[in-house]
């Protein structure tokens, strides 16, 4: 059931949303019963206050009518009694509580029918001296006669005698806060509107949070089945768009590194298929005895040898750019002068640009210069350039070679005098199998990997390798080993 994202954010939600109601219900509660009660004890002792008041003007228009008697409770006759009597139930309806009249020691002058206790108030402390006109006296107290626990509210009541009386209101304590029990409900009926909103709101924002995902997820397993076009809009929240954006990136990558893989397999598959159907033809025309004499056996096996170098070279290629792209190509880096790799370059070089009359000159650095790096990469990556120099260089040109220090580190340029180079073209020459139409019209024979080599090998090593050129002007290259690698001499 939770195995979804939207599912699990929905029950989180829900969880969350629960948790606060009932913990906000259960603080609201408490403060509202403690406000409640409280509210309760003032209004109640108010009512007691003003029951005091109509009582008191009772006993004035008594003491106008007919003088003192001390014998008499109050001075009252008993129709009196039965006048505040009926006072006291009829204000017993307004107050919610049950009254009477109380001398200062708990006898009862005058009460309600429904009081717990009959002649005395006994175990209600009244203090005298705390009571003044106007002021009531709140009290909980448990009471002998009747059990149970009471609030007690008493208001001083002034008469002619010596005596203290009292007006008393007597209320059990569980009636208060009767309204409170109104309240949770209306609370209840609250809290299940509020999750029901929230829910919807939860459904919704769920369904906003999961619809990136969705729909990433579903451009994913397309994207797996073989359509690398898929991309997908870059909206929502700022997580949202930068997953959008991520993915985005993610499949122009794949669908670039798909094309690569098959371009390669395609330019890997005819560089290979055409030295092979020459080593086999001529094989076959040896074995079916076509090749009969003696120079075109010759030929046919300077062939096969020539075609199966040409595929070694390919396959050495192939296998060296594997080694860079997975990242184990191993470097051997030790300190030599750079004179004498050019030097070498003459003797390896120098005899392939005379046969095809190219003037090859090399300029060696004066002091020599020293560098740590790894001379072998370094000096296929400048074979490469010498070799496609003086394949590209017409007869009579010249291919210079030179070697300088700058403040970015060692120099070591190749200058020919071709053709030149398009501009549009300058960065596609680095690319692997790239040889421009012209070339193959020309009948250069290659499998145009020999730049891509060497631009990858410079950068394995930390070198830069630039290229200069204009068409019909010829091209520079050049490799900037970093100052960093350059061994300064004691």
């Amino acid at each position: 059931m939770l195995k979804t994202l939207r599912s699990r954010v929905i029950v989180s939600y829900f969880a969350v949303v629960l948790v606060s109601l009932i913990l906000a219900g259960i603080v609201f509660v408490f403060f509202l019963a403690r406000y409640t009660v409280q509210r309760e004890k003032e209004e109640f002792s108010a009512q007691t206050l003003a029951v005091s008041e109509q009582v008191r003007r009772v006993v004035e228009f008594i003491d106008r009518r007919e003088p003192y008697n001390q014998e008499r409770p109050l001075g009252f006759l008993g129709t009196d009694v039965i006048l505040l009597r009926g006072i006291l139930i009829a204000s017993s309806r307004i107050v919610g509580a049950e009254l009477l009249v109380c001398s200062e020691t708990g006898r009862i002058i005058a009460r309600t029918p429904r009081l717990p206790f009959r002649e005395r108030l006994s175990g209600v402390v009244i203090d005298p001296e705390f009571l003044q006109s106007g002021k009531v006296m709140v009290t909980e107290k448990s009471l002998d006669n009747g059990g149970g626990e009471y609030l007690i509210a008493a208001a001083l009541l002034e008469a002619q005698s010596n005596e203290k009386y009292f007006v008393v209101a007597v209320k059990p304590i569980k009636e208060l806060g009767s309204p409170l029990g109104r309240l949770l409900i209306y609370l209840f009926a609250a809290g299940l509107i509020s999750t029901g909103l929230s829910m919807a709101l939860g459904i919704y924002l769920s369904g906003m949070l999961s619809r990136p995902i969705r729909t990433v997820a579903r451009a994913a397993r397309k994207m797996a089945s073989g359509d690398f076009d898929q991309r997908v809009e870059v909206t929502g929240f700022s997580e949202s768009r930068e997953l959008a954006r991520d993915f985005n990136l993610m499949a122009e990558r794949v669908k670039t590194a798909y094309e690569r893989q098959r371009g390669f397999a395609a330019n890997v598959s005819h560089e290979i298929r055409t030295p092979l159907t020459s080593i086999r033809g001529f094989a076959q025309s040896l074995l079916d005895g076509v090749s009969t004499s003696e120079e075109e056996k010759k030929r046919a096996l300077e062939v096969i040898e020539s075609e199966s170098a040409r595929l070694e070279r390919v396959l050495k290629d192939i296998l060296l750019l594997s080694q860079i792209d997975a990242g184990e190509l191993a470097t051997n880096r030790r300190v030599f002068e750079v004179s004498d790799l050019l030097c070498r370059m003459e003797v390896i070089y120098g005899g392939i640009a005379e046969a095809k009359g190219v003037e090859m000159i090399i300029k060696t650095p004066d002091p020599p210069i020293k560098v740590n790096s790894d001379p072998d990469r370094i000096e296929r990556i400048i074979g490469n350039l010498v070799d496609n120099a003086i394949k590209y260089t017409p007869e009579g040109g010249t291919v210079t070679f030179s070697a300088t220090s700058s403040d970015r580190g060692v120099c070591i340029s190749m200058k020919d005098t071709g053709p030149g180079i398009p501009r549009d073209r300058m960065e596609q020459i680095f690319g692997r199998f790239y040889r421009g139409e012209e070339n193959r019209d020309e009948g250069f024979h290659g499998a145009g990997l020999g730049l891509a080599i060497s631009k990858e090998l410079a950068e394995t090593l930390g070198c830069i390798l630039t290229v200069e050129s204009a068409e019909g002007e010829g091209a520079e290259f050049t490799l900037i080993i970093p100052l960093k690698d350059v061994v300064v001499n004691d």
